[in-house]
Parts: C-alpha cells; structure tokens; sequence
C-alpha cells in the first residue's frame, strides 16, 4: 500500500493517541518529504532513524501492531 500525505498524517495522529508517553520519531526517508507537500514522493513504509528518536520500543511497537 502507497503511503500518501493524509495516510501518514492519519498514521502519525493515531500513534499519537495510542501512546501513553511522549515520544520522538525522527522520520527518515521519503516520509518527510511527502509530509512537507512533495506530492510525488511516495513510500510504502516509514523509516525512523533509531538514534536521532526517542520513544519506548515496546510501546510503540504494540501501538503499530494494534493500528495494523
């Protein structure tokens, strides 16, 4: 599945809502792009950049496999 601008929105504002702590996600990729307006760029995933991040793995994990 393509992830377009109001896909990855959508993703980030439920991951939002999913976690009970804060959370940085130094996105990485073609994801940044396409959130600034670059209706060209497209992706089928979303790369975060691991040591530039800060959030609880176990947490984040557990949102992505409930949010499917």
């Amino acid at each position: 599945m393509i992830i377009d601008r109001d896909r990855l929105v959508s993703i980030f504002d439920r991951l939002g809502e999913k976690l009970a702590t804060p959370a940085t996600i130094c996105v990485i990729g073609s994801s940044p792009a396409i959130i600034l307006g670059e209706p060209d760029r497209m992706s089928q995933d979303i790369d975060v950049w691991r040591a530039r991040s800060d959030y609880d793995e176990t947490q984040l994990r557990r949102a992505c496999e409930e949010l499917g």
